[in-house]
């Protein structure tokens, strides 16, 4: 049981202490606004 929680509080934790987390998002965001564009495009 302790492993588990261990393991979810580290997980959380690294993903939440990245600074380029924010960034990374909007990449995201671009990248999925894109690839509607082209799906679009494609049909």
């Amino acid at each position: 049981m302790t492993d588990l929680s261990e393991a979810e509080s580290d997980a959380s934790s690294s993903i939440g202490d990245k600074p380029l987390s924010p960034i990374t998002r909007e990449q995201m965001t671009k990248r999925v606004e894109s690839l509607k564009q082209e799906n679009l495009v494609l049909r």
